[in-house]
């Protein structure tokens, strides 16, 4: 399953998703909002994976 697919499907996860960007984004601190988001990609590029293996 693909992560995109996967979001669409999960109203939860994709809620959650965006609340985790909403605050992220109001990060003023440049390097750590930066490093926060760097960080949350590599959390999705994993579950992807994983999603990926299942199938």
């Amino acid at each position: 399953m693909h992560i995109e697919r996967f979001i669409k499907e999960n109203n939860e996860y994709e809620f959650e998703l965006q609340k985790f960007l909403d605050i992220a984004s109001n990060i003023k601190d440049e390097e750590l909002r930066l490093r926060v988001m760097t960080q949350m990609i590599k959390c999705q590029e994993k579950l992807a994976e994983i999603l990926e293996n299942k199938e």
